[in-house]
């Protein structure tokens, strides 16, 4: 979309990726399973695609996700590592208790922006 804006559904669940000249965020809604697999490689590739011009900070804010499990984590490390190559930050910010839990079992806390 030209006004820096980039959506992308899966069954349950919403991805808003929204762009400016400073950050990149994905406003993620719902449930996320395996069934956001395909919505989750097109918003990571389309991410990479705005790093690839531009590095600016990622922001993946979860308050909206009601449900996630090991789904998210390769979409998570994908967009830290595409970040990190670009040289720049990268956060999991508002996540619910839920999904705070699923990061540190995995040990992602790193990525929680408090």
């Amino acid at each position: 979309m030209t006004d820096g804006t980039f959506l992308c559904r899966a069954p349950f669940a919403t991805f808003v990726v929204r762009h400016d000249a400073r950050t990149i965020r994905i406003a993620a809604k719902g449930e996320i399973d395996m069934t956001c697999e395909r919505a989750l490689d097109q918003v990571a590739t389309h991410v990479e695609s705005l790093l690839h011009v531009e590095p600016r900070r990622v922001v993946v804010d979860a308050v909206g996700i009601s449900f996630c499990d090991a789904a998210a984590i390769p979409f998570l490390l994908r967009l830290e590592t595409a970040a990190r190559e670009s040289a720049a930050e990268f956060c999991v910010s508002n996540p619910l208790s839920k999904v705070r839990r699923l990061l540190e079992i995995v040990g992602l806390t790193r990525v929680i922006d408090t």
